[in-house]
């Protein structure tokens, strides 16, 4: 869990966490293949970015396939935090990182499973639904 992430939520716990609610974990989330695009700017410019994001939305497109409801309506990025009772997805400043509004919310008990795994420079994280 990243510390920094973690304090820019408890900065803002009135704001958007329950009374009493803790939080577990966090993380950044991005659309698959979204890194391929970033490197491919940052790389080969306007020409690497095209290829990237080619390659990304082709990796995304095979996932839709395979998404359904409560997953289908789930932010394509933003800050993630798992905590006691809620997954929240939430919207960041694009200055400071800040928590500016909850995106999306799951309540645990909607969870049947989280996996992460462990790629070169990212992570890939599946969450499974109860209900599909």
């Amino acid at each position: 869990m990243s510390k920094i992430l973690r304090k820019k939520i408890e900065k803002v716990r009135d704001e958007f966490l329950l009374p009493g609610e803790q939080v577990v974990d966090t993380t950044v989330a991005q659309p698959v293949g979204g890194l391929k695009s970033q490197v491919g700017m940052t790389q080969f410019g306007v020409i690497g970015a095209v290829v990237g994001h080619k390659s990304a939305k082709k990796a995304q497109e095979k996932i839709a396939e395979q998404t359904h409801a409560p997953a289908a309506d789930f932010p394509p990025s933003g800050l993630v935090a798992l905590t006691d009772q809620r997954l929240l997805v939430f919207k960041q400043s694009a200055m400071s990182g800040k928590p500016t509004e909850i995106l999306a919310e799951y309540p645990r008990a909607s969870i049947a499973s989280m996996n992460c795994e462990e790629k070169k420079v990212t992570a890939l994280v599946t969450i499974n639904f109860v209900e599909g």
